[in-house]
């Protein structure tokens, strides 16, 4: 079965944020962030700003930047690598800040409009549990860029006020993962079953074993995130152990085994940085994660190239 179009699902990681950096020096970017934090800036040596540097206002100011930069972020992907490589249409329906449930959305809307079908290619990135960004809101000119356990990249600071109260008064980590395995399983299913061939990947290593980037080997990654939102304590369920490893038994079946975080740990061998200012990985990174391990397995078992 041919192939004729490649389309990738996901959040900023999918979606190519920060990769607009490589057209500025880093100099200047550097030089215009600190203007607007109006403090001195301090890199790690991955290339990213150190998280107590960074501030909502930061997130801001680049996205402004960058709000008209699609086409280029995309082209600039790891999607984009992939299209290059086999020379077919390409279409990114990703956005910084997309929650699961955003992500699945647009993959009905793709799938209903005929975006998608048996002759296309779809990747789908995913992204950090407990975002509540909604579909198609960037159509609405509003932006977020969302995670419930590091507050100060919320862009909308009435939208953050939602999430913390939500995750003091209603939900929690280990529910927002069982929502995240049961939509994958569902995205699985509704490729399958429309005869579309797919590849869900994870490209910060929320489900898959890691290193961190302080070089620590993570090899219980959903219980690693769980507890560290949440430690285990008497409050917690007796199953709620037997369930993390459950949702992570039935992930690694499903998800790419390599991640960007891989790709990271190929560039600190070779003593160059992995990541944009604001922690999105960088250009060299997204082309790596491209020709050395997503085009191969591409190649190799999805479309049997040989």
């Amino acid at each position: 079965m041919s192939i004729d179009k490649l389309a990738v699902f996901g959040d900023s990681f999918s979606f190519g944020s920060e990769l607009y950096q490589d057209v500025m020096s880093r100099e200047q970017v550097i030089e215009h962030l600190q203007r607007h934090a109006k403090t001195k800036l301090r890199i790690n040596a991955n290339g990213s700003i150190y998280k107590s540097d960074v501030s909502r206002i930061l997130y801001e100011e680049w996205y402004n930047i960058e709000s008209d930069k699609e086409s280029f972020c995309h082209a600039q992907s790891f999607g984009g690598h992939i299209s290059k490589h086999f020379n077919i249409e390409y279409d990114n329906y990703s956005f910084p800040g997309y929650s699961i449930e955003a992500i699945y959305s647009e993959i009905l809307i793709a799938l209903r409009h005929d975006k998608i079908n048996e002759s296309s290619f779809v990747i789908v990135g995913l992204t950090y549990p407990g975002r509540t960004i909604k579909y198609n809101t960037n159509k609405c000119g509003t932006r977020y860029c969302t995670e419930v356990n590091s507050t100060n990249v919320s862009i909308d600071s009435e939208h953050e006020k939602y999430m913390m109260l939500n995750f003091k008064y209603g939900s929690d980590f280990m529910s927002e993962f069982v929502k995240m395995h049961g939509y994958i399983n569902s995205i699985k299913n509704i490729l399958e079953q429309h005869h579309i061939k797919f590849m869900i990947v994870d490209p910060v290593s929320v489900f898959l074993s890691h290193y961190s980037e302080q070089g620590k080997y993570v090899n219980d990654a959903v219980r690693e995130f769980v507890h560290g939102i949440e430690p285990a304590g008497d409050h917690n369920h007796i199953y709620r152990e037997e369930l993390i490893d459950q949702i992570q038994i039935d992930m690694k079946s499903i998800i790419f085994a390599k991640t960007m975080r891989d790709v990271e740990q190929d560039l600190l061998h070779l003593k160059e940085p992995s990541r944009a200012l604001l922690g999105h990985f960088n250009s060299k990174a997204h082309a790596l994660y491209a020709t050395d391990y997503l085009i191969p397995q591409i190649e190799e078992t999805i479309l049997c190239r040989h």
